[in-house]
Formats: structure tokens, C-alpha cells, sequence
């Protein structure tokens, strides 16, 4: 019903297609450096297999050009940025922090998957993250920020491609419901 897809932008990184079926997670596509064109054509082969999901597309940097060129293609195609507004602008500062509690929401809800490079990345951000209310008068109140992506990242010694895509295919799905149970750690 959902697919998330980081962009790669150079040295170890891979653009990632996760998408959500159901509860589980599948991951869809998984290619290594930045040929966008190689990887915009077997996006859409994969995009062409289903119903018309709703996908979120990595739009910052390099994955703005991707997105674009889906997005011609492609009517449920949506650019995400993790620092944007939250949609839930009420309890989250940035979407990074509201993804981050909608994947702690979705494997409460038994989220399940099997790639163990994904098991890796949440395993590390569930003891890296966490969450702290931060008082933000341009929004009339306090709001919840979560730890930053670069930790996770220096963590790992990577960047965390798979659960990037995992919060952007979840927020697709999640991010229609308000009010999100804020957990203290996942």
C-alpha cells in the first residue's frame, strides 16, 4: 500500500525500495551508487507491478532529480524530506521525528520483515534515538524532536538507506492518522 524509496548520493550508498504490504515490509529494490537512470527504469518496473501505491520519494540532494522524473510519470508520487514540517505539526518539529514514532507504532502493531540489513539499521537507531520534548514558540508550544540521523549514521558507519526507506514507506501509510502515541523508546 506504501513504498519509501532513499536515494543514493555517492561512495556506499544504495537507493532502497522498501514497501509496506500490509504489515510486513519487503524490501523492493537495492542497487549500490548513483546511476539514477538505471535505477529510475527499474523503479518503475517495479512501480508498474502494482495497484498504484502511495510512495514517498527521497527528494533532497541527488534524489531530487529522481523524484522529479517519477513524479512526470507517476501520479502517487510524493517528494519527502526528513526536515521537513512534521505533518502532525501538533506533537512532531520535523517528519524525520514523526517517521521515527510511526515505525515504533508500526512494529508494536507486529510490523515484521527479514532483511537483516534493515534489522541492523533498527537495532541501532532503537539504541541510539531517542525522543525529548523541545519548547518551539513558532509553533505555540513544546513538540517532539528525536535524535538526529547523523548519529545513527556515525553508528553504523554508514548511511542508514534501509530505514530511511522504512520511515518513508510508514509515514506514507501512518501519516494520515493524527495524534500518534509518542513512544519513549521503541
Amino acid at each position: 500500500q506504501s513504498v519509501g524509496v532513499d536515494v543514493a548520493r555517492g561512495g556506499g550508498d544504495k537507493t532502497v525500495a522498501i514497501g509496506l504490504h500490509n504489515t510486513e515490509v519487503r524490501v523492493e529494490y537495492q542497487k549500490k551508487g548513483t546511476n539514477h537512470v538505471t535505477q529510475r527504469k527499474a523503479l518503475e518496473g517495479k512501480l508498474n507491478e502494482w495497484a498504484s501505491p502511495t510512495v514517498h520519494v527521497d527528494a533532497v540532494g541527488e534524489g531530487s532529480g529522481l523524484a522529479d522524473e517519477l513524479k512526470a510519470k507517476y501520479q502517487n508520487i510524493n517528494r519527502f524530506s526528513n526536515g521537513a514540517k512534521a505533518k502532525d505539526k501538533a506533537n512532531y518539529r520535523y517528519k524525520w521525528d514523526e517517521g521515527l514514532a510511526l515505525i515504533g507504532e508500526w512494529l508494536r502493531d507486529n510490523g515484521s520483515f527479514s532483511n537483516e540489513t534493515l534489522y541492523t539499521q533498527l537495532a541501532t537507531a532503537a539504541r541510539v534515538v531517542q525522543f525529548e520534548e523541545k519548547s518551539l514558540s513558532s509553533r505555540g508550544g513544546k513538540v517532539i524532536e528525536a535524535t538526529k540521523k547523523s548519529e545513527i549514521k556515525d553508528e553504523l558507519g554508514t548511511s542508514p538507506d534501509y530505514l530511511d526507506a522504512l520511515l518513508m514507506a510508514v509515514y506514507a501509510d501512518r501519516s494520515k492518522q493524527q495524534g500518534h502515541n509518542v513512544p519513549l523508546s521503541w
